[in-house]
């Protein structure tokens, strides 16, 4: 009974952190009237598609806007920030390593 428990809860859990992403998927690939009906409309199923998907926003996103090269920079942001933090960490341990290794421990 624990385990059900467990894998309920493990569940759940996957199912309210993985929403987001399958939101901005779906939201990636709808077409823009289906993301802009109005709530009066009772028939719109706002979490399936109710027309059929396009390709228009991709399109838009790496067509018209320099999202690549936004990419291009983060990257070598994170490259930049893990080859200071790594460095930094090895010639903060070294002092560590040194003193264990003379007193004998």
């Amino acid at each position: 009974m624990k385990r059900v428990a467990l894998y309920a809860a493990a569940a759940g859990f996957m199912a309210f952190a993985g929403f987001p992403f399958y939101w901005m998927l779906l939201t990636a690939f709808k077409q823009n009237r289906d993301l802009y009906v109005g709530a009066f409309d009772t028939h719109h199923v706002p979490w399936i598609f109710n027309d059929p998907p396009t390709l228009e926003h991709v399109r838009l996103l790496f067509g018209q806007t320099e999202f690549p090269r936004w990419v291009l920079n983060t990257l070598v942001v994170v490259v930049a920030v893990v080859r200071r933090c790594c460095s930094f960490r090895s010639r903060g341990s070294w002092p560590c390593w040194a003193c264990r290794t003379r007193s004998g421990r």
